[in-house]
């Protein structure tokens, strides 16, 4: 937090925003506050994020296949900040604008959740992700999925020793 030698509050471009979020997006606008910051962390430790796949008689293929995120807890904390994004709480956000908010706001913290990976792969695919229509599509979208989860993975020491032999 910016200050001068007096102790007034210096406007740096980047210090009033949510952490992580679009210093140019109006509605990611946060107080300058140390209590601002603790409470967006504390709340960045309970989102939670995956690909829902669930069974559905709403969809032709008999699958629904979507991005979601919600929070661990209804923290007092998690309702500010959401209202400060123009959220208000819900158990589950599943519109793409709202991810994308979510996901604009607390990228750089996933790390903080238990869910990192999922929430990369939730950001990843949030607004891209097709819903699939047939069975073959369904396939499609599970192996976009494998795929991508694979490449979260930091490699292990027996990939490690396959690519040297391969370079052999």
């Amino acid at each position: 937090m910016g200050g001068d030698t007096n102790g007034n509050s210096i406007n740096t471009g980047h210090d009033d925003f949510v952490p992580g979020g679009d210093v140019s997006h109006p509605a990611f606008r946060v107080g300058q506050t140390e209590s601002d910051l603790t409470s967006f962390i504390m709340s960045a430790t309970l989102i939670r994020g995956q690909i829902r796949c669930k069974i559905s008689t709403e969809y032709k293929c008999g699958y629904e296949i979507r991005p979601i995120i919600w929070f661990a807890k209804p923290t007092p904390q998690v309702k500010e900040n959401l209202r400060r994004l123009g959220l208000e709480y819900r158990k589950t956000f599943v519109r793409t604008e709202d991810i994308s908010k979510l996901c604009h706001a607390y990228r750089r913290y996933f790390n903080l959740s238990t869910m990192e990976d999922q929430l990369k792969t939730v950001d990843h695919f949030n607004g891209i992700l097709p819903q699939p229509h047939t069975w073959e599509e369904v396939e499609e979208v599970i192996g976009l999925l494998d795929e991508h989860s694979e490449s979260l993975r930091p490699p292990t020491r027996s990939d490690e020793s396959r690519r040297g032999s391969e370079l052999l």
